[in-house]
């Protein structure tokens, strides 16, 4: 498969969800609110579901700037606008967040803790891939994305040789040696 290079750009369009990702974004999106490591810029009429997922070891923080978005956190299922401020999702806690397809565009911040660039990691390869397959994944490539990153199964995808990290799409300064 032919990837895309797509490491040194600060921005990755995703679109099959009409979104641009900004990485590296350090400006607090509002006052009070610390610096936040992605944002989601979504077109109106944008369709984005994270699905139901959890982290094992980061806590998610999410801030929504512009337009409203429907968040489950365990049970509690809201719609969430820039008034309801920062929401904390704690590890282990499972959670999902979809756009709302209105016409306006919507604006989420992101930002995990510890911000040790997997967030960044997980993003960049996986929104790659999906543009690069045009919308549809192979299964396997999939939970190899999510298993190392968010704790999907799909151990045994590596060894029908997806891998998680692809150095067309991912910075110099996250690869591992």
């Amino acid at each position: 498969m032919k990837c895309t290079h797509t490491a040194d750009n600060l921005e990755l369009k995703y679109e099959a969800a009409k979104a641009t990702l900004t990485f590296g974004a350090t400006e607090p999106p509002a006052p009070g609110l610390p610096a936040f490591h992605t944002k989601f810029h979504f077109e109106p009429g944008a369709k984005f579901d994270s699905f139901l997922h959890f982290h094992v070891s980061h806590a998610e923080y999410l801030y929504c700037e512009k337009g409203s978005i429907r968040v489950t956190i365990g049970a509690v299922v809201r719609i969430v606008g820039p008034e309801d401020g920062q929401l904390e999702i704690p590890a282990w806690t499972p959670h999902q967040r979809e756009t709302l397809e209105t016409n306006k565009e919507t604006i989420v911040w992101e930002r995990t803790d510890p911000n040790d660039g997997q967030k960044e990691l997980f993003f960049r390869n996986l929104m790659s891939l999906i543009n690069d397959y045009k919308g549809s994944l192979p299964f396997l490539q999939t939970f190899k994305i999510f298993s190392d990153y968010d704790n999907y199964p799909g151990k045994h995808a590596g060894v029908a040789g997806y891998r998680s990290v692809y150095k067309e799409y991912t910075p110099k300064r996250l690869l591992k040696s």
